[in-house]
């Protein structure tokens, strides 16, 4: 930043010119946070059942972009838009592996957090992934959840080095699992996983799906 503001001091008395040079300095000087935010304020919205979601993310600096999406309706009722976010090139084959991911779901109706806490729970155990360690884990995980209300959105981010961010509508409620890719599987597995909570969430999620240019 004191780069910038030397040329800026010098433009007093060189001119336009120096200004445009001192505005490319000072954009070259930003932290990279900042600059991955710009990056996300910039790109494009993808749209999935009439709700907006970004075109790429970034889980503790790794780039994530959207590999799968999900129009939940349960007997013709709109229940939920969602899109999984794998980093670019990984196939959706590959989602339960040890990997950055990110799975953004955006609800139309009311959902309890014991709801989720207890469907959690037993799809874990249909998965035959639910030992001791990874129940406490869940008890952990599972208390951070909220009552949903419509246009809410949970946002389940997972880095092999920093473990489960759960977010609610942009706000982090917690982490669980550091370093923990069994308790990272048996959580995604929940929406992901053969015997997922919906099979018709989990097709949608797991099938190849490439955002339209633009």
């Amino acid at each position: 930043a004191h780069g910038a503001r030397w040329l800026l001091m010098i433009d007093l008395s060189t001119g336009k010119a120096m200004r445009v040079v001192a505005a490319a300095v000072a954009v070259s000087l930003l932290s990279p946070p900042l600059m991955r935010q710009i990056d996300e304020r910039r790109s494009s919205q993808l749209n999935v059942g009439g709700v907006d979601f970004k075109s790429q993310k970034y889980v503790h600096r790794k780039k994530v972009v959207p590999v799968g999406k999900s129009n939940l309706h349960i007997f013709l009722v709109h229940v939920c838009s969602a899109v999984l976010y794998l980093e670019p090139g990984v196939p959706n084959a590959k989602a339960l592996e040890d990997r950055p991911k990110a799975l953004e779901i955006a609800y139309t109706r009311h959902v309890r957090a014991e709801d989720f806490a207890k469907s959690t729970l037993i799809i874990i155990q249909r998965h035959g992934l639910l030992t001791p360690r990874i129940a406490s884990l869940c008890d952990k995980f599972n208390a951070l959840y909220r009552d949903v209300h419509p246009g809410d959105r949970y946002l389940v981010e997972y880095h092999p080095r920093h473990g489960v961010t759960l977010r609610l509508n942009g706000k982090v409620l917690g982490h669980v699992g550091y370093r923990d890719p069994d308790f990272a599987h048996a959580l995604y597995s929940v929406w992901l996983g053969d015997h997922a909570f919906h099979h018709q969430f989990r097709n949608e999620i797991m099938r190849r799906f490439v955002p339209s240019a633009g």
